[in-house]
């Protein structure tokens, strides 16, 4: 038995009658031919526009057999194909042919035009490197030893940085595509202000990836508004392991650069940057930079515990009232580790700073 059901999606920017528009996106017709297997017999499917924009478009009951949806709509666009109970999802790009989707006992199975056969490619080239990723971030939470979990989170970044990095060369081939625009658009809360700088851009010029150029622009924005590069550092006076009251005035009179790095005994990623600055500071020290941590923990005595394991040679501080004190929000502290680089006169040259870039300076 086929069951055909055509849906027609009004779009608000189909009578804008832009040219770039016109170009890219034409109003037409797909075709999604689906298929499930009798566990999924009777379940709801909800059916949702993912890109340009999000919105609830229609739900319908799987029945035995196959069944035939004919969207009609503005494309090439993104949609997706969402089951609760049992679970089953999948996002199809929609480009004016046939889709077919298979629900399966294990997997979801997809085919479709060129443009969803390259997501198809992509994803499948990632999937061991995201497999390999997932599963170093369950050992990571699992484990309770802070040194065997600074290992983990050394092998997770070097995994992670190349799923990112991948993701980014796609985007980055296809911009000028629906492909390209759906993966940037879909990633935006991933992307890192180096990549939405990147970003942003290839998608400024092309009016039918409008909504993809807001996203990720919006998302720049936000990484701005926290930045203090090129401000005053605010002035603090903050209490020492050995009980002393220290400010930032007293370390800038003695220093030519003021390093202030924010941490915490609980965040792994502070514990292995910890270890990666100790083995250098003697000799940055030497060529005027000095380093002063502070750390946002709640409980003195973990802090303390941490200053020790992790060898720290630097002057170390705690800041009030954590993450909820007038240090972090004068610094606006979103997530550690953050690094300020402060020169003589107190003003912030730098944030998230690297050792590479204190060795230039």
């Amino acid at each position: 038995m086929k069951i055909i059901k055509k849906i027609s999606i009004a779009m608000l920017f189909i009578s804008m009658a832009l040219p770039a528009l016109a170009q890219e996106r034409k109003q037409g017709v797909s075709k999604i031919r689906i298929t499930a297997a009798s566990k999924f017999n009777n379940t709801k499917l909800t059916i949702y526009q993912e890109w340009p924009v999000r919105k609830l478009i229609d739900t319908l009951h799987l029945k035995e057999g196959d069944q035939e949806l004919h969207i009609i709509d503005s494309l090439p666009a993104v949609y997706s194909l969402n089951i609760r109970k049992p679970y089953a999802s999948t996002n199809i790009l929609l480009d004016g042919g046939t889709t077919s989707v298979a629900f399966n006992d294990g997997e979801t199975k997809v085919s479709g035009g060129k443009l969803e056969m390259k997501l198809q490619q992509h994803r499948a080239t990632l999937a061991p490197l995201e497999k390999e990723w997932q599963g170093l971030g369950n050992q990571y939470i699992k484990e309770t030893d802070m040194e065997k979990k600074i290992i983990l989170e050394k092998k997770t970044y070097i995994v992670a940085n190349s799923v990112s990095k991948e993701r980014l060369r796609f985007v980055q081939e296809n911009s000028t595509n629906t492909a390209g625009a759906w993966m940037a658009q879909s990633y935006a809360y991933a992307w890192t202000a180096e990549a939405l700088k990147i970003l942003s851009p290839l998608f400024q010029k092309q009016q039918w990836a409008k909504a993809t150029y807001q996203q990720l622009s919006a998302k720049l924005e936000a990484f701005n508004a926290v930045q203090m590069t090129g401000k005053k550092a605010p002035e603090f006076t903050l209490t020492s392991m050995q009980g002393i009251s220290v400010s930032l005035d007293s370390i800038l009179k003695k220093n030519e650069y003021v390093l202030i790095d924010v941490w915490a005994s609980w965040c792994t990623p502070c514990r292995v940057t910890n270890r990666k600055l100790a083995p250098e500071y003697a000799e940055l020290k030497k060529k005027g930079i000095e380093f002063v941590s502070i750390s946002v923990d709640e409980d003195p005595a973990a802090w303390k515990k941490a200053v020790l394991a992790d060898k720290i040679p630097w002057m170390q501080l705690l800041s009030d009232k954590a993450m909820k004190g007038n240090f972090a929000a004068a610094y606006q502290v979103q997530t550690l580790p953050s690094t300020f680089l402060v020169n003589k006169q107190g003003v912030i040259i730098k944030q998230h700073v690297e050792i590479a870039d204190l060795k230039k300076l």
